[in-house]
């Protein structure tokens, strides 16, 4: 914004900031909120100059997340890697069509990709982790897990990292330690510690904290599929259902996992309200028997 002041057309700014507002969507901010953000800006660059990758990449990304064209993804992605064969965003956003359209393999294969060219950037790792957590890919979970850096494992996205982790690797006391010590750095109440709960037979506390964390959604966002994994979990189809429908409402970035989810969600993906919701976004069941190139 500092830049824009004293520079209203500098370019690099203007995408700057709309890769900022990308990663605020979902972790902690509503991206029906951030989409048009993003778009405006990214309006703003198209009268200014489109040649560069990181304008398609960005446009590329944001779609990928939010809007679920994936026609548009694919195309948008390979006019970005035309400039910039290296490019990150747009290959990640590559990865994130590969997942959507069943192929794990080639997903994880561009992630690999996508990490060579930004060695330090964190979202092919974090994106490596959380697919094979909650795809239930348990041994996956724990090699990844190993490897991720501190920063990463300290840092709450969307709920707390090492209580997902803990929970994919079946350690229930653990996860649920992991997310209730963690909720302060969160900043609202937990709704993976839910599942914990529940695994653990404290079926009465999980209903409780449910009920916290649905109260706290009125003032601070939360992933709505975090909501309905809880729900999920307790036996209620209908409030799943209920956080489902917010999230595709929402545009949730985390929706997009939905065709890999495994438990709590696996023993409702032939329901035909699962079945609606994952031909809406033009997303096919995810496996991941293969690594092609990417």
């Amino acid at each position: 914004d500092s830049a824009l002041a004293l520079a209203p057309r500098y370019v690099d700014a203007h995408l700057g900031k709309a890769f900022v507002l990308l990663g605020f969507g979902d972790g902690y901010e509503s991206p029906r909120t951030v989409l048009p953000q993003v778009q405006a800006i990214l309006a703003v660059v198209a009268g200014i100059d489109t040649s560069r990758a990181e304008y398609w990449a960005t446009q590329s990304l944001l779609t990928a997340n939010w809007i679920w064209d994936w026609p548009k993804v694919r195309s948008d992605a390979a006019r970005a890697r035309a400039i910039e064969p290296s490019n990150f965003a747009a290959t990640f956003a590559v990865a994130i069509a590969r997942a959507s359209g069943g192929d794990g393999g080639g997903a994880m294969a561009t992630l690999d990709t996508a990490q060579r060219s930004d060695p330090l950037s964190p979202y092919p790792q974090w994106g490596r982790f959380f697919i094979y957590a909650v795809a239930g890919m348990r041994d996956s979970t724990q090699a990844v897990w190993q490897r991720l850096p501190d920063y990463l494992r300290n840092a709450p996205y969307g709920d707390v990292t090492e209580g997902i982790a803990m929970l994919a690797l079946n350690r229930n006391v653990d996860a649920e330690r992991a997310f209730r010590e963690g909720e302060a750095a969160l900043g609202h109440p937990s709704a993976m510690r839910v599942i914990a709960l529940a695994r653990l037979g404290r079926t009465a506390e999980a209903r409780a904290q449910l009920q916290r964390v649905e109260q706290a959604f009125r003032t601070r966002y939360i992933g709505p599929e975090f909501i309905a994994a809880a729900a999920a979990e307790l036996g209620d189809t209908t409030t799943m259902y209920r956080w489902l429908d917010i999230g595709q409402r929402e545009h949730s970035g985390f929706a997009i996992f939905l065709g890999l989810w495994d438990r709590p969600f696996v023993a409702h993906k032939q329901e035909p309200h699962f079945q609606r919701i994952l031909q809406q976004m033009g997303l096919k069941p995810v496996t991941f028997g293969s690594r092609p190139g990417s």
